[in-house]
């Protein structure tokens, strides 16, 4: 074209994961009547179970942490060493480049018991070899793909609530994982009835991780739906910094640049 060889390259279709984040979008839309702050684009009812551990505190996935930002130095037995000062390990491993064996500077620990990676969790920022990491629960697999999934808030989208579910009925349950700075229940203008969801935030995003990943929620006999709470425009810059990360890779820079990218979080133990 205009005298230059072209590259043409057939385009990689969006994953079912990510038409099923842009269906269950609809989730907080439907129930917040277009409220912006409910605007989540993860998955929807129909899916939560297979992206959580399903209520079992001591599943795999509630057990797992992201390490990242290591120093390109540290070894796995220096990162071993210093996470079991909170409990015992299961797995330790340091991501490296396959050419080279160099570290990619991130990896994944996965203690014995749940209650260590919230040990490990209070007791953050964490520092070994000179340089302070990043801890974060890992992402599930079937979720690495969704871009709202590696995205860290402290604000949680609730559904699934009836009428007699009171603010201090949400602030009780949700208290039991981390401090809750605040309780809304939305409520329809005209009538001031509640419409079916609100929002609890707290004082850090690791409370509201645990609360997804766990997955499955009840206040009384109602089972509630869980999902991080992200404007329509915070999904859209995350789904389009997930597009420029596949480009990136589909262009050879699979190694490149993925010290907080989406797959290590879910994957490499």
């Amino acid at each position: 074209i205009d005298g230059r060889t072209v590259d043409v390259k057939r385009a990689t279709p969006r994953e079912e994961s990510d038409r099923g984040g842009e269906r269950g979008g609809r989730g907080g839309g439907e129930r917040g009547g277009g409220d912006r702050r409910g605007g989540y684009g993860g998955g929807g009812r129909g899916n939560r179970d297979e992206q959580s551990a399903n209520g079992d505190t001591e599943d795999k996935i509630m057990r797992k942490l992201f390490i990242g930002g290591l120093n390109y130095a540290t070894t796995e037995e220096t990162m071993k060493e210093y996470f079991e000062r909170y409990g015992g390990l299961d797995d330790c491993v340091i991501m490296k480049f396959p050419d080279s064996g160099r570290s990619r500077g991130f990896g994944f620990i996965m203690f014995e018991k749940s209650e260590m990676v919230d040990k490990c969790q209070l007791d953050r920022p964490h520092q070994i070899d000179g340089k302070t990491i990043e801890t974060k629960r890992a992402t599930p697999k079937s979720d690495v793909r969704k871009p709202e999934s590696q995205a860290s808030v402290k604000k949680l989208y609730v559904g699934n609530l009836s009428d007699d579910i009171s603010d201090s009925d949400l602030k009780e349950y949700f208290s039991r994982f981390g401090d809750v700075t605040s309780v809304e229940q939305m409520r329809w203008n005209d009538t001031g009835k509640k419409r079916g969801f609100g929002f609890v935030e707290f004082n850090d995003h690791d409370p509201v991780d645990k609360i997804c990943l766990l997955g499955r929620h009840h206040v009384g006999d109602r089972r509630l739906e869980v999902k991080k709470a992200l404007s329509k425009q915070e999904m859209e810059l995350l789904k389009r910094q997930r597009m420029d990360e596949e480009f990136s890779q589909s262009r050879g820079g699979r190694d490149g640049g993925m010290d907080r990218g989406g797959m290590e979080r879910g994957g490499g133990m």
